[in-house]
C-alpha cells in the first residue's frame, strides 16, 4: 500500500508540473488566465495513469484520443501527434490535443504517453472564437485528423502548412490566418505580426509540458518506474 500511493503521487505530480509549465509558458489568456487546458500521463497502450486537477471535459475524453493516435501512428522519440477532431475523441474543435511518447532507456516502444488539451482562440470558423452555432462540426472551424507535427524532435512543416487556417509555413505555428483576418495590417512586425507571434508561441508552450512530463519520470530509477506503472494499473 505504501509503495502505491509513492507512485499515485509521484505520476500525479508529473501531470500537475506539465499544466503548470503549459500555464506559465502560455501567451493567450485561454490558457494563462482561464486554465482551460488539462494534461493527463497515460501507459503505453493509453489507459491513463494520472491525471492533474484541470477540466473534467477534457480528461473523460483523452484517452480516446490516444487511442485514435495509437490506432494511425507509430510513435518514435521526439514525435508529437496534433488533433481535435471530436469523432477521435475531442470535444469542440478550439479544444486541440497533442499526444507525445515517453520512452524509458533502451526501451523501444513508449513506456508512457503525455497528453495536453487546451483550448485555443479561433481555429478557422464562421465567426470570432469559433463558438458560435453551427449547423455542422464543418461550421465550427478545422477538424484535424490524428497528424505528426513534430517528428523526431523536428517540426513537421507540411503538416504546418496543411493546417493552414491554423498556421503559416515559415513566419507562423499557430492560430493564424485568422488573426491576420480580425487585424489586417499586412507589412512585417505589424499587429497582425504580433498576434499571430503569440499563438505561435502558444503552440510551442503546448509541446514544451511534454518535456516536463519525461523529466519528471527520468529522475526515478527506470526499473522502480515500470514497477510501479504495473501496481497502479492492476
Amino acid at each position: 500500500m505504501l509503495r502505491l500511493e509513492v507512485f499515485h503521487h509521484l505520476f500525479a505530480a508529473c501531470a500537475e508540473e506539465m499544466g503548470a509549465a503549459l500555464q506559465r509558458s502560455a501567451f493567450s489568456a485561454n490558457i494563462k488566465e482561464r486554465r482551460d487546458f488539462s494534461c493527463a500521463l497515460l501507459d503505453g497502450t493509453g489507459r491513463m495513469v494520472s491525471q492533474a486537477a484541470h477540466i473534467p471535459i477534457h480528461l473523460g475524453s483523452v484517452p480516446l484520443s490516444v487511442a485514435a493516435v495509437l490506432s494511425e501512428h507509430s510513435l518514435q522519440r521526439g514525435d508529437a501527434v496534433v488533433l481535435n477532431d471530436p469523432f477521435r475523441g475531442g470535444t469542440h474543435l478550439p479544444d486541440v490535443t497533442l499526444v507525445s511518447p515517453v520512452f524509458l532507456p533502451g526501451r523501444r516502444r513508449p513506456d508512457f504517453l503525455v497528453a495536453n488539451r487546451a483550448h485555443h482562440a479561433d481555429v478557422g470558423g464562421a465567426v470570432p472564437g469559433s463558438m458560435a452555432p453551427a449547423a455542422d462540426v464543418h461550421g465550427e472551424g478545422l477538424r484535424i485528423p490524428p497528424v505528426k507535427l513534430v517528428r523526431r524532435g523536428e517540426l513537421d512543416h507540411d503538416t504546418v502548412v496543411g493546417i493552414g487556417p491554423l498556421g503559416e509555413h515559415n513566419q507562423h505555428v499557430g492560430r493564424v490566418a485568422v488573426q491576420r483576418k480580425r487585424c489586417v495590417m499586412p507589412d512585417p512586425g505589424t499587429q497582425a505580426d504580433r498576434c499571430a507571434s503569440r499563438h505561435a508561441k502558444d503552440f510551442y508552450s503546448i509541446h514544451g509540458y511534454a518535456r516536463t512530463g519525461r523529466r519528471g519520470l527520468g529522475d526515478v530509477d527506470q526499473d522502480v518506474v515500470v514497477q510501479g506503472q504495473d501496481d497502479l494499473a492492476h
